[in-house]
């Protein structure tokens, strides 16, 4: 309903804020919230309120491209069903398989040409489904740092929204001021058309999934903090790549 209202008549970033936050505590009010058993239930709680807000707002600002947000969303949630098939969660997998099935019908039309849109309504709850699809998983039961598995699979969003939030936090400012900083508006400045920077996007969501999968399922507590690292570090390079294309008005 917030996206919706958003959609026809544009809220402000603080009203949009309080409506994202009412969303996600009626979800946690209902029983969804993170559950590792080293964490004491308060910070699991401010963790879930956090996490949450995180998805909804990261897959909201990915939707600036023919078929980007909806294209990875996608790929999470098939991550996400095969993350469910092998801990045998039936609820999460018809869940993620569901969504993911709508997305495909969704992309046919929102693909570049696009006849259709997300909108808000339609990216924010894309996000708030992701992040809690993400929480319905247990991914630590072969390793203690599998539960950061979930950074990986929806590392893509996550990414753009950590990374246009410094750019602007490093020009002065306010982060939840839009400016053209966002990857894929970088790719696109660099010479990439739109449907190789989806294509470009959907690879980089498949391979963090990959990783996701591979850090969940390692017996080895080093082959884990080796794969999160790798990825982190593969990130960090192509934040410092990207920062150095002239966004100038041409």
């Amino acid at each position: 309903m917030l996206g919706v209202i958003d959609d026809l008549r544009p809220l402000g970033p603080g009203l949009k804020l309080i409506g994202q936050a009412v969303a996600v505590l009626v979800l946690m009010r209902a029983g969804l919230y993170i559950k590792i058993a080293v964490l004491p239930h308060g910070i699991a709680l401010v963790l879930t309120f956090f996490w949450l807000m995180s998805t909804i707002n990261s897959f909201n600002i990915i939707d600036i491209m023919d078929g980007l947000s909806s294209s990875v969303a996608f790929i999470a949630s098939a991550v996400l069903f095969i993350v469910a098939l092998i801990n045998r969660q039936t609820m999460m997998a018809i869940l993620a398989v569901s969504l993911g099935g709508a997305l495909i019908g969704f992309l046919r039309y929102n693909l570049r040409p696009a006849r259709i849109y997300l909108g808000d309504a339609g990216s924010m709850l894309l996000g708030l489904t992701l992040g809690a699809l993400a929480m319905m998983g247990r991914y630590s039961d072969s390793n203690p740092v599998g539960y950061l598995a979930p950074l990986l699979i929806l590392g893509v969003p996550l990414f753009d929204t950590a990374y246009v939030m410094f750019l602007r936090w490093r020009k002065g400012m306010p982060v939840i001021q839009g400016s053209p900083d966002h990857f894929a508006l970088r790719l696109r400045r660099a010479g990439c058309s739109v449907r190789a920077t989806v294509l470009l996007s959907c690879a980089v969501a498949g391979g963090l999934g990959l990783l996701g999968l591979a850090c969940m399922l390692v017996q080895s507590l080093g082959a884990a903090l080796a794969i999160i690292g790798s990825a982190a570090a593969a990130l960090t390079c192509a934040g410092i790549f990207l920062a150095r294309i002239d966004m100038r008005p041409e």
